[in-house]
């Protein structure tokens, strides 16, 4: 199954939000991902644990706020337990950059947020944003 750049689909509805580079890590239906998340469970169907993370870049720091964020995805996409990775920006407002995150279990995310990319990225970007940004759990509903 071949991925279909995201950077090729753009989004304005309601949301309001392009993507930013990178592939679609689940290009195909919601059973697709289900039978994935449930082989890479070992076969049972935990939930996995999904963030929105959103931050805001201070005007004029936008474009080295997504390079920064741009540089850690594919490290961030290869680690265990990242089932979805996704850059996305505002189309209406292009200081606002979204991060849309998945992952297998609360481990995989520690460990995510403990990587040493990681840990440099939150340094590097942080005097480049205009708060500490939002970090929201989310669950699937449908």
């Amino acid at each position: 199954m071949h991925a279909k750049p995201l950077s090729a689909i753009a989004c304005r509805s309601g949301v309001g939000v392009r993507t930013v580079g990178g592939d679609n890590v689940f290009p195909g239906t919601q059973r697709e991902h289900s039978e994935y998340t449930w082989k890479a469970n070992g076969g049972t169907m935990e939930e996995t644990i999904m963030i929105i993370a959103e931050s805001h870049a201070a005007p004029g720091r936008a474009d080295q706020v997504r390079a920064l964020f741009e540089s850690v995805v594919d490290r961030t996409r290869a680690e265990d337990g990242c089932l979805r990775y996704e850059l996305l920006q505002d189309l209406d407002n292009g200081d606002r950059i979204i991060l849309v995150e998945e992952w297998l279990d609360q481990a995989s995310l520690d460990a995510h947020l403990g990587a040493d990319h990681i840990v440099t990225l939150f340094q590097e970007i942080m005097p480049l944003l205009t708060d500490s940004g939002r970090m929201t759990r989310v669950a699937r509903l449908a």
